[in-house]
């Protein structure tokens, strides 16, 4: 009535150590190569982005400058330019327009009634009118994050 159970636990242990290698391995590759991150267009940006009255030209205009962090997809940020008392409408950047570091826009016309022409540019809307105060917003979508949010007199 002996039984020979000698081989059971050399096969056991040798079962689980290649198991908690496997768990490690997947473990350490999902924690290195950012497997779960959320895409670039869901996450909250870090940015730093300003707008402020353009002195360097003679036209009533505002430059809003990309001085660092994440890279704005094209598509996924929206622009509002409007008089201080009119109600904010934005506009969405097109699909080819990425906003990258250093990258500079310079807006002459309001957004109300806009679109974009190209990367840069604003096709309608009304002129910008030196004195006059424009209240601007740049949000990234869809998360919703307000990059710009500030009143500016064009000079």
């Amino acid at each position: 009535m002996l039984k020979n159970e000698e081989a059971v636990s050399p096969v056991i242990g040798s079962i689980l150590t290649v198991a908690i290698t496997v768990i490690l391995a997947v473990v350490i590759g999902v924690y290195v190569f950012g497997y779960g991150a959320p895409p670039l267009l869901e996450r909250p940006l870090t940015t730093k982005i300003t707008a402020a009255s353009n002195s360097d030209t003679p036209e009533a205009d505002i430059k809003i400058i990309h001085k660092s962090g994440d890279l704005l997809v094209g598509g996924g940020w929206r622009l509002s330019v409007v008089p201080v008392d009119a109600a904010q409408e934005f506009i969405t950047a097109s699909s080819s327009s990425e906003f990258q570091v250093g990258d500079q826009l310079t807006v002459a016309n309001t957004t109300i009634g806009a679109n974009w022409l190209d990367n840069r540019t604003l096709n309608g809307g009304g002129k910008l009118v030196k004195g006059k105060s424009y209240n601007v917003k740049l949000i990234q979508f869809p998360s919703q994050v307000l990059l710009v949010d500030t009143v500016i007199e064009v000079r």
